[in-house]
């Protein structure tokens, strides 16, 4: 009877060591996933500020490679409506942001990742 409960305690041991690296693995994946979806969401935010910061309302109406300062060589935005109509879409287009989602039920974020923690170690 001894030695059944001895090898029952050394197996629950293995299963609970097999449990925690299952849960540590699934954990790390979904950090993957969950910090590649934050990324997307930061920099699809900050796509706007960029454009609208890269001098798209340039001076000149074409592509052209000009000299500039110091002998450099420029290349200028073209300025043409079309462009800046374009360039406007593509800026209200991104105030709103890109997401990774989970069957249209969570967004996938650190913030997503984070409640998915707390709640595990609630559950324990």
């Amino acid at each position: 009877m001894k030695g059944d409960t001895k090898q029952m305690v050394k197996m629950s041991l293995v299963n609970l060591i097999k449990f925690g690296v299952y849960i540590i693995s699934e954990l790390s994946q979904l950090f993957i996933i969950c910090w590649s979806g934050d990324k997307l969401i930061n920099n699809s935010m900050d796509t706007a500020w960029k454009l609208y910061s890269c001098n798209w309302e340039g001076t000149s109406m074409s592509l052209y490679k000009g000299s500039g300062r110091n002998g450099k060589e420029e290349y200028r935005c073209p300025s043409d409506i079309e462009f800046m109509k374009r360039m406007i879409l593509v800026m209200l287009r991104s105030q709103k942001p890109l997401r990774i989602t989970a069957l249209k039920f969570s967004v996938l974020s650190l913030q997503s990742f984070t409640k998915v923690r707390t709640t595990e170690i609630y559950l324990n």
